[in-house]
C-alpha cells in the first residue's frame, strides 16, 4: 500500500462516535496494520493543534450563519491536515479523525443549504488532496440521539452549536448522513449505532482490514 488509509467517524450527535474511537484506540492490534503507528485526532481541532484546537472552541462556542460556519471550519481543517493528518500518513501512519469533511457536507452543505458542490469549493484548498479512504457512518434515530444530548448532565459537554444548530435539525442532519452514502457508496459504511458497542468495534475493524488486505 502506497499509503496508509486515512479514516474518519461520522454521524449524529451522541451516535457513539467517542466511544469507538476509544475502543480502536484500545483495540489497535485488531487492525491488520503493518506500517508504524494509528493516530487518533478530531475536528475541528485536532488533538496536538493548539492553533486548530482555539479555532475549535471560537467555533463551537459562536453562533454564525451558514456560510461563515462553512469558512471557519474550513479554516481550522487546514490548520488541521497540514500539522497533523497529512504529516503522519506521510510517515506512514494510520490516521483515525473523530468528523471531517462530510460533517461540513451535511451541517452547512445539505441542512444549511449552501450544496456540497459549494463545501467542495470552499474546501478545495484546506484538504489538500487529503480525502478519507473509508468513512464510518454511526446510524442511530435522531429521536436517541436528541434524547441522549438532552441527558448530558455536565454542561461542559453541550455547546452552542449542538445548542443552536443540532437541536433544531436532528431530522434533516440524519437524513443528512443517509443522503452522503448514496454521493460516496463506496467510501461511505453505514453502521448501526444502536448495537453493543463490541459488536460495533468488530464490525468497524473487519471493514478496515478488508481495506487494506484490497489495497496491500
Amino acid at each position: 500500500m502506497k499509503y496508509p488509509p486515512f479514516i474518519t467517524i461520522e454521524g449524529v450527535d451522541k451516535a457513539g462516535k467517542t466511544t469507538l474511537m476509544n475502543l480502536l484506540n484500545k483495540h489497535q492490534d485488531l487492525i491488520h496494520w503493518n506500517g508504524k503507528r494509528i493516530v487518533f485526532t478530531r475536528e475541528p481541532g485536532g488533538t496536538d493543534n493548539v492553533k486548530a484546537e482555539k479555532l475549535r472552541t471560537f467555533i463551537l462556542g459562536n453562533e454564525f450563519d451558514n456560510l461563515t460556519q462553512a469558512y471557519l471550519f474550513a479554516a481550522s481543517r487546514n490548520e488541521h491536515v497540514m500539522h497533523t493528518i497529512r504529516p503522519n500518513l506521510s510517515l506512514g501512519n494510520i490516521v483515525v479523525c473523530d468528523r471531517f469533511i462530510d460533517s461540513s457536507y451535511v451541517y452547512q452543505g445539505l441542512v444549511g443549504g449552501l450544496g456540497v458542490d459549494v463545501i467542495q469549493e470552499i474546501n478545495k484548498y484546506a484538504l489538500h488532496d487529503i480525502i478519507p479512504a473509508i468513512t464510518i457512518v454511526l446510524v442511530i434515530s435522531p429521536e436517541e440521539s436528541v434524547k441522549r444530548l438532552k441527558e448530558v448532565t455536565n454542561p461542559k459537554e453541550i455547546n452552542v452549536f449542538d445548542e443552536n444548530v443540532y437541536l433544531r435539525n436532528a431530522d434533516k442532519i440524519h437524513d443528512g448522513f443517509i443522503q452522503l452514502k448514496k454521493l460516496f457508496p463506496k467510501r461511505i459504511h453505514l453502521v448501526d449505532g444502536t448495537n453493543d458497542p463490541k459488536d460495533i468495534l468488530l464490525n468497524v475493524v473487519q471493514i478496515i482490514n478488508e481495506y487494506i488486505e484490497e489495497h496491500e
